[in-house]
């Protein structure tokens, strides 16, 4: 009997060092720069909206919100930290027939690691951080945009690799 609860206290004991270790581990993980994970523009569409814990966006007349999808890989155990200012959009604008088109660049109006979107009030700013483990890694943006636009690059603390491209027929029929 004595042997038994020895075991007992003994399994315990290593169970609860380990828990404690594994969390000091990841309360310790290195900070992972968002240029690491070699994001890349899987897939862009248009809808309706997108609605967060506490808001909803949606365009207003005259405008699109484009989510994108990106993905890439994690190459280690640590920390992201993701902010909407983090994400910005280029895209062309032609003023005029005579002059040649300027570029525009835009934050993105929200973000989503999973399914859960962290949408800031109009002009404000959100961050959130996520442990995460090494491998493939998704992650969405909504920006607002014109209806004349129909393509444009997302940079981050990189370029992703793509150009986000949208039909003229989907820019007219957004996904519900």
């Amino acid at each position: 009997m004595y042997t038994l609860r020895l075991k007992f206290v003994t399994l315990t004991i290593a169970f609860l060092l380990t828990k404690y270790t594994t969390s000091i581990s990841q309360e310790r993980a290195p900070q992972i720069d968002l240029a690491e994970l070699k994001l890349e523009i899987a897939n862009t569409e248009i809808v309706d909206k997108i609605s967060g814990r506490d808001s909803t966006l949606t365009p207003k007349e005259g405008q699109n919100l484009f989510v994108v999808t990106l993905k890439g890989t994690c190459p280690k155990s640590g920390h992201i930290i993701l902010n909407n200012s983090g994400f910005q959009v280029i895209y062309d604008v032609k003023i005029s027939q005579q002059a040649p088109a300027v570029n525009l660049m835009e934050p993105a109006d929200a973000y989503a690691k999973g399914d859960e979107w962290d949408i800031p009030q109009k002009g404000g700013f959100s961050i959130s951080t996520f442990y995460i483990d090494p491998g493939p890694i998704i992650i969405k943006i909504a920006v607002l945009l014109s209806k004349d636009v129909n393509s444009f690059f997302v940079c981050y603390p990189a370029l992703a690799k793509g150009k986000a491209t949208i039909s003229k027929k989907a820019a007219d029929e957004p996904q519900k």
